[in-house]
């Protein structure tokens, strides 16, 4: 790194590996193996991210417009192989085919030789009934000029009572099924032809018996909708339809804004309440109906209101109706991961990784990364922070009203007879992103650690691995220097005889600076954060970093 840089310790060019049709590695390689991998380790690490930057002959404008890559790790009685394939959506196919881009990505545009002229308005049209007819069909499927390159993450979804399918997912409601096996793509689901949500989140919610909810938008002439949907971890009878089929809604609730509704990657979920965050960041239905000319970006339609406040929305579990009583507010941030929420003695808490705005996004276009090294303002820019909100919960059977809980600082201020102001607190005073836990035993659960890489720029350590206590409000973390390591997974020890919470392993991959075919699969314990061993494979092309990672367990049907 040149020692004009600003940020000497960090490698933007970790996100500008960039493979294609001859560089995967699509058949399992063996690796070189360091330390021990333990045997009790069986099953498959998935990743999922930005694998191809360039197939038209012109370099995508975004991070999140890079052609997915699925990467696989395969773990067997202390033995690891790796692969990785491009996944075939349409969006993918359609731009090797032609060396154009035929949908519009996050934050690149359709080619301009594609743009459907049927949505022009005609000289006989009244601007009203153009503006009517364009909102009736812009959000349906077959009208969709959005992007199916589904490059944030992987989940399970059950089609038959023995048998799950895996599918890459993004915030576009098409989902690609990829063979467990050898990863190719098999075919594709969309959500809007079996329910009326024109996009969902990147990030579902598996609860315990294997079903998936997720949270959507629809749309109506009075304004959009966030729609609760499922689909069903397994049925009583023995039927041959896919159960994905199966799905439905479980209930709709108007967006605060109707014709404006909040940016949303993620909810939560705890025993009685479905979370959903109102943030400051808007998509403006306005300038999605100018899209269906412009052919544009989706960046294009999101607006970031500053002195708008962020609400926090409860949808009770068992009524499937919106709570009321209370209003929940707190000074706007940004954000794309919560890390988990539960609910502890009339209250209910919600830990989420904020930013102050929106400036993170335009930070992982190409060209910010590119001139990131001499951008004094990038580090502020990407400065986020883990923060604990807390909601005061009505109480039962005549019990005292309190506000607060004594193992946080986070302040709960009653400032009308319904109204709350939160105010969070700070976890830690360090920049962490995709958090991750032992998520079948603590989710929607009390818990006390949680593991992320560093997302701090100007870090002496920059591609560290932390784990964060949250009742201590400490941290360890594991660093080898050049080094950057994907999403954490932690996997629970079935040898160790203690209870402890963090009685287990972390499984990350490793990417190597000025090594591009070259990736590592790290084991550490997730104690004390040191090295267990690592396999180290080189690949048949440079290896991108993943975004997202989804372990299944060879146990698991």
């Amino acid at each position: 790194m040149s020692s004009s840089t600003l940020y000497p310790n960090c490698d933007f060019a970790i996100w500008f590996r960039s493979v294609d049709e001859t560089t995967t590695t699509e058949q399992p390689i063996q690796g070189k193996v360091t330390g021990v991998i333990p045997k009790w380790i069986n099953g498959c690490l998935y990743q999922n991210g930005p694998g191809l930057l360039d197939v038209t002959g012109q370099r995508v404008n975004h991070l999140f417009d890079a052609f997915s890559l699925i990467q696989k790790f395969t773990l067997n009685n202390g033995h690891v192989t790796y692969q990785n394939r491009i996944l075939q959506s349409n969006a993918y196919q359609q731009a090797h085919k032609t060396g154009r881009s035929c949908y519009s990505e996050y934050g690149t545009a359709k080619h301009n030789g594609n743009i459907n002229t049927v949505n022009e308005k005609t000289k006989s049209e009244s601007t009203l009934t153009w503006l009517l007819t364009r909102f009736q069909q812009l959000f349906h499927h077959k009208n969709d000029f959005r992007s199916d390159n589904a490059m944030i993450s992987i989940y399970p979804y059950r089609i038959k009572n023995d048998k799950i399918a895996l599918f890459a997912m993004t915030e576009t409601p098409v989902m690609h099924e990829i063979d467990p096996n050898t990863i190719e793509t098999c075919s594709k689901f969309n959500v809007s032809e079996h329910l009326p949500v024109v996009s969902h989140c990147g990030h579902a919610v598996i609860l315990n018996d294997g079903t998936v909810l997720n949270i959507g938008l629809s749309s109506s002439l009075t304004g959009m909708n966030y729609v609760l949907f499922e689909f069903p971890g397994g049925s009583e009878t023995n039927i041959d339809d896919n159960l994905m089929y199966k799905c439905r809604v479980l209930t709709k609730i108007p967006s605060r804004w109707p014709f404006n509704p909040s940016y949303m990657h993620t909810f939560a979920v705890t025993d009685n309440y479905i979370i959903i965050i109102e943030q400051s960041l808007c998509i403006s239905v306005a300038k999605v109906l100018q899209l269906t000319i412009t052919q544009g970006p989706m960046t294009d339609t999101l607006v970031w209101h500053e002195k708008e406040p962020v609400r926090f929305r409860l949808i009770n579990r068992h009524t499937m109706t919106e709570y009321n009583e209370y209003i929940y507010l707190a000074s706007s941030f940004f954000f794309l991961h919560i890390i988990n929420a539960y609910e502890d003695k009339n209250h209910l808490v919600i830990d989420i990784c904020c930013y102050e705005n929106a400036d993170m996004l335009q930070c992982m276009t190409i060209e910010e990364l590119e001139n990131g090294q001499k951008n004094p303002d990038f580090a502020r820019q990407f400065r986020g922070r883990p923060k604990r909100f807390v909601l005061p919960l009505p109480t039962q059977n005549n019990e005292e009203e309190t506000f607060g809980l004594s193992y946080t600082s986070c302040q709960i201020t009653r400032y009308e007879s319904n109204k709350f102001w939160i105010e969070p607190e700070l976890i830690v005073d360090i920049g962490c992103e995709l958090p991750q836990f032992d998520y079948f035993r603590y989710y929607g659960n009390f818990y006390r650690y949680f593991y992320a890489i560093n997302s701090d720029v100007d870090f002496e350590q920059c591609g560290a691995l932390r784990k964060i206590d949250i009742l201590s409000k400490t941290s360890l973390s594991w660093h080898e220097e050049d080094c950057y390591t994907s999403e954490p997974i932690f996997l629970r020890n079935p040898e160790d005889n203690e209870d402890d919470e963090d009685a287990g392993v972390l499984l990350v991959s490793l990417l190597r600076t000025n090594h591009e075919d070259e990736v590592s699969l790290l084991v550490l314990n997730a104690r004390d954060m040191t090295e267990m061993g690592r396999v180290q494979f080189q690949a048949n092309g440079p290896v991108p970093k993943c975004l997202h990672c989804l372990w299944i367990d060879s146990k698991i049907d």
